[in-house]
């Protein structure tokens, strides 16, 4: 890895693998629109990144609390949005001018009715995780109407990492870091984990010494 700290390094392990794998099999270009769903999480701020800072795409980053606008932006987001409104759908449409080119969402069924009503005629949707509801509601028609492609994502290949490699050597994209806990204290960050409103990742430290290092990941951070 290009950082020298190993806690840095970590958030990139599996979260930034498949942040990039995502943005890779939409197939991005420069000046479309991709709104990122879950954009403060761990997999969801390197997705704005990428998109933003290395494809050049407009990114409109959709979270909870609209707080956290100042901090979207900072990574990349031209639009900051929070899924908790009552017009979301409008809202996307309006901050855009128009319909959206892709989704990359880590949340699931909470917000798919609203993805896949946006996006535009041969637009693109890719899932890699799914907190907020692992099943839904999916009217076919909607789909092969509209020419909707569907991706299912997690991880990637080793040409992506290399990617991934000389992007963070050239400061395109950045560790988020939410918080740290000492390995020991892993049920403690496990539960810290399950609570909403954090911002980025979650990071295990082992003891001094210790040769093994691990980053806490799950599909759907």
């Amino acid at each position: 890895m290009p950082l020298a700290d190993y806690t840095k390094s970590a958030a990139f392990s599996v979260s930034g693998l498949t942040a990039w794998h995502m943005v890779n099999q939409i197939e991005v270009k420069a000046g479309e629109t991709v709104m990122v769903i879950g954009a403060n999480g761990g997999v969801g701020s390197l997705n704005v990144q990428i998109a933003a800072n290395v494809f050049g795409a407009e990114v409109i980053a959709i979270v909870g609390d609209l707080e956290e606008e100042r901090r979207m932006k900072e990574l990349g987001a031209s639009h900051v949005l929070s899924y908790k409104s009552d017009n979301l759908a409008e809202e996307i449409l309006q901050v855009n001018g128009e319909v959206i080119d892709s989704v990359l969402d880590v949340v699931g069924d909470a917000l798919f009715a609203t993805s896949i009503h946006v996006l535009k005629k041969g637009g693109k949707f890719c899932i890699s995780g799914s907190a907020g509801g692992q099943k839904t509601q999916l009217d076919f028609r909607t789909v092969y109407l509209k020419h909707i492609t569907i991706y299912g994502s997690v991880l990637g290949t080793r040409e992506e990492f290399k990617q991934m490699i000389t992007a963070i050597s050239e400061g395109k994209i950045s560790p988020v870091i939410d918080k740290t806990f000492p390995l020991e204290k892993a049920r403690e960050a496990q539960q810290y984990f399950k609570e909403k409103g954090k911002f980025g990742k979650i990071i295990l430290l082992p003891e001094e010494g210790d040769t093994e290092f691990f980053s806490y990941s799950s599909p759907s951070d």
